[in-house]
């Protein structure tokens, strides 16, 4: 087993094994089916740190990379979100022409379109060149590129911000320590930085097993994200609780640790909470492989029965739905096909399965029974979607448990 991503040590105790699964968003042409490789997939807990961890680091460079399918923009929900922290951030930190933003994987400009609307400086960086092109294209400044030591090393003359952004970035780099290293490089003295980061207190609670995938490298509580960044000198000024990714947390960050004032009471207090719930025991987590074992069998009878007797489609190439339909081990008898928006996903196929990834548009033209919505954290805006063209279509989703919803 390697090195613990954060506190480099190999105390390491596995709590998940899910098998051999494909990379998430290695959406393929039907000529590379069969050239798809599976890599094991779980979950390890470091007993020194405390942070949850993928059992199988795959090099960034393989997953983000020229050919990466993501595109945050496709999402309206998540525009919706983006929108309301732009908002947010203007009115907090009152940013005006003369600020500076730096976005840490900014994808395909989805977020730093608000802040060059208003004219705000503002800089991405983004390894990923297939939506960084997106994002150039809108006239934002992006580099093409991992953040890291290196990087800022090349460019923190050019670069001073007064805000940084990273949203759902930091369980993405299997370099942690280089990676906060180099934002405590980047920030002036009063630079804030705002990190939103699904919350592993809402992973095991509810079993998301479909957010577990080889692009996340880590799955942070409050307890391990506190003991990585204190390293650096960096300490949380603030906290919210988030509904996106199924519950996630949105951490304001500072430099220098305050020893002198009380820790902020909304963060004491949760910091105080995840002990006595036991965030920092392996006990918390071991009971995940038992749990999961069960709920996979009643999830593969149950959409088994439905798809016998019905004809059923998927909604959303997510990397949910590469997770979901490896573990339940769907194929195109289950599930026809699957609908998406992204036009970069369109005709390629889940990895893994013969499902085939066609354009949401051709919904109108044919007939289902149930669609099973993978990315169910946006099943609010794909059911009020959907029920304008077929009001009798029935959905489901895996929360983790199979849910029908009329």
């Amino acid at each position: 087993m390697h090195k613990c991503l954060s506190c480099e040590t190999r105390n390491l105790k596995s709590i998940l094994d899910l098998g051999k699964i494909p990379i998430s968003n290695n959406f393929v042409s039907k000529k590379k089916l069969k050239k798809v490789k599976s890599f094991k997939l779980g979950l390890a807990f470091c007993m020194k740190c405390y942070l949850v961890q993928n059992l199988k680091i795959i090099n960034n460079k393989e997953i983000f990379n020229n050919e990466y399918l993501y595109h945050s923009s496709y999402s309206n929900t998540w525009l919706k979100h983006s929108e309301k922290l732009f908002k947010k951030c203007i009115k907090k930190f009152k940013l005006n022409t003369n600020s500076t933003v730096l976005e840490i994987a900014s994808n395909d400009g989805y977020l730093l379109n608000f802040f060059k609307k208003k004219k705000i400086n503002c800089y991405g960086v983004e390894p990923s060149k297939s939506v960084s092109k997106v994002a150039k294209k809108r006239g934002i400044k992006v580099f093409n590129d991992f953040f890291s030591k290196k990087f800022v090393y090349q460019n923190k003359n050019i670069i001073k911000p007064d805000l940084i952004l990273g949203l759902n970035v930091l369980a993405h780099t299997p370099h942690l320590n280089d990676f906060v290293a180099a934002l405590k490089l980047i920030m002036k003295p009063d630079t804030i930085c705002i990190f939103e980061i699904p919350y592993v207190k809402n992973l095991v609670k509810k079993m998301q097993i479909d957010t577990i995938y080889h692009e996340h490298y880590s799955y942070f509580s409050l307890i391990s994200f506190n003991n990585l960044i204190n390293k650096y000198s960096l300490s949380i000024c603030d906290l919210e609780f988030i509904k996106t990714h199924g519950g996630s947390l949105r951490i304001y960050i500072k430099k220098g640790l305050d020893n002198k004032k009380k820790l902020h009471k909304k963060i004491s207090l949760e910091l105080k909470l995840e002990k006595e719930n036991k965030l920092d025991n392996f006990n918390y987590y071991k009971k995940l492989q038992k749990t999961l074992k069960k709920l996979l069998k009643n999830n593969i009878k149950k959409i088994k029965e439905i798809s016998e007797k019905n004809v059923v489609v998927g909604y959303g190439a997510a990397a949910k739905s590469t997770i979901m339909c490896n573990l339940l081990k769907l194929n195109s008898k289950s599930i026809k096909f699957v609908y998406e928006k992204n036009i970069f996903k369109q005709n390629k196929y889940i990895p893994a399965t013969n499902i085939k990834i066609i354009n949401n548009n051709l919904f109108k033209k044919n007939i289902a029974d149930y669609m099973v919505i993978f990315p169910w954290n946006l099943k609010v805006e794909i059911i009020n979607q959907i029920k304008k063209i077929d009001k009798k279509i029935k959905f489901i989703t895996f929360e983790p448990e199979m849910r029908i919803f009329k």
